[in-house]
């Protein structure tokens, strides 16, 4: 399964059965959805949702992108109800952008320092319109 596939790539914090309960929830009732609509919708598939959800959202997060790493640094502030519609709502502040992408003949989209709601955040997307990457981005340590 994806998640099997996910979880061995990282480094895991103790499993909390809780946890791991609603990720297989989410990935059950997850199918392929289109996160911006325009002539080349934004989509993004159940594996990029686990991703996000196990790395990046606190309810979920059950793994370090990196050994030394003591706290994740990029947790998205929002449940992880609310992710589907932070996505949109980002990719929203960038559509423009996102639509020239794909008359160019750039391969990949990427895009940092998009802010929203005081949270500045970073896209990728390839040709396709498949959000390869969304996260939060870190804040440098005073």
């Amino acid at each position: 399964m994806i998640l099997s596939r996910i979880l061995g790539r990282t480094i895991s914090k103790k499993l909390n059965s809780e946890q791991i309960s609603r990720i297989y929830k989410e990935a059950r009732k997850f199918d392929t959805r289109t996160l911006l609509a325009g002539d080349k919708p934004v989509y993004w598939t159940k594996e990029r949702l686990l991703h996000i959800i196990t790395r990046h959202i606190q309810e979920t997060f059950l793994a370090y992108h990196n050994k030394k790493d003591k706290e994740p640094k990029t947790l998205i502030p929002y449940s992880m109800e609310e992710l589907r519609e932070l996505i949109e709502r980002v990719l929203e502040k960038v559509e423009k952008e996102i639509q020239d992408f794909f008359r160019s003949e750039k391969n990949v989209f990427t895009k940092k320092g998009i802010e929203f709601n005081g949270d500045t955040y970073r896209v990728r997307i390839d040709k396709t319109g498949l959000l390869m990457m969304f996260t939060k981005e870190a804040v440098a340590n005073k």
